[in-house]
């Protein structure tokens, strides 16, 4: 009898006792695209990063990591991440979207996929050519057309609105005869859709970087939060070079992704969590693309603005080197 009562009052604390555990974690949620170069929230999730920090996150991701930083602005997520395109264009449509880590740079991961008789970009003139706009997507085949010494204003009536995931049945139907993406969808399309290859990609072309955006009125508010997330992403970031074969695991398993694929697309980004050098000339060439296509007046984006340092510089000072000059 007695040992029954001791069972039964065991059971009632830990009863009462979990719901205080849940209670103590804050809830969050973020948002962000499907593709390895987000892995620090997904591995921040799987790893566990988040919850030792006392935050009970809610990870959603969409078709991109441009599409979901929108939601940053009616606090539906109060985190995201995506390629510099998409929050750039979000900041000026709310300034309090701003960008308080780089997550990773992308080495070799953008790209332009066509159908193997297709021989240059010129080719595709006449040709229907998916692009995902306002973000990474539009803003590669702009630099790639560029680089060819093409004037984009030529190949407008070539453009097709698709999103990333909807570009391997695109242009396995005949929709568009090729598109501007990145990975995985590079490797994907090339690998399963006969007769397509990749007519460029961004060695030598132009550098691009990954940031993780937030509401500095929400980080404001909820200061304590906003920095127990910043530890968190310290310490996935941590983790994904000092285990990468752990991590990757984590990651094929959220993604779907074989082994062997996600091996061959791992070496292709870098991932470091700073604000630096880096951060600042890929904002800068991006908002000055803007600026010639008329999109942007002249002085007016703030890059002091853009950037939202503190809470890094606070988990990790050595990591925030941005420009005093900016």
């Amino acid at each position: 009898m007695i040992k029954r009562l001791q069972l039964l009052l065991s059971a009632l604390l830990l009863a009462f006792a979990l719901p205080a555990v849940a209670a103590g974690a804050t809830k969050m949620t973020i948002a962000t695209g499907v593709d390895p170069g987000f892995s620090i929230f997904y591995v921040a999730k799987l790893g566990g990063f988040l919850e030792k920090n006392g935050i009970d996150v809610d990870l959603r991701t969409g078709p991109s990591g441009g599409a979901m930083v929108p939601l940053l602005i009616s606090n539906a997520s109060q985190a995201s991440m995506s390629a510099a395109f998409a929050g750039i264009s979000n900041h000026l449509k709310d300034p309090d979207i701003v960008a308080v880590a780089q997550m990773l740079r992308y080495d070799r991961w953008y790209g332009i996929v066509a159908k193997s008789d297709i021989k240059s970009l010129a080719d595709l003139k006449t040709k229907k050519v998916g692009v995902s706009l306002g973000n990474a997507s539009e803003s590669y085949w702009y630099d790639a057309l560029k680089h060819a010494n093409l004037n984009a204003a030529d190949f407008k009536p070539a453009m097709v609105n698709v999103e990333a995931p909807e570009m391997v049945a695109a242009i396995e139907r005949g929709d568009v005869q090729a598109f501007s993406a990145w990975e995985p969808w590079l490797s994907r399309t090339t690998l399963n859709v006969p007769n397509t290859r990749v007519l460029v990609d961004d060695i030598g072309m132009v550098q691009d970087v990954g940031f993780i955006y937030m509401s500095r009125k929400w980080v404001e508010a909820n200061h304590d939060t906003a920095m127990r997330f910043m530890k968190a992403m310290k310490e996935s970031n941590d983790f994904i070079n000092r285990e990468p074969d752990k991590a990757k695991a984590m990651v094929g398993k959220m993604l779907n992704l074989p082994k062997n694929l996600l091996d061959s697309m791992w070496p292709k980004v870098t991932f470091t969590l700073v604000l630096g050098p880096d951060s600042y000339t890929v904002t800068k060439r991006l908002v000055d693309t803007q600026i010639a296509q008329g999109r942007v007046k002249p002085g007016q984006f703030d890059y002091k603005s853009w950037f939202y340092p503190d809470l890094l510089r606070a988990v990790d000072s050595a990591a925030v080197t941005l420009p005093d000059n900016m």
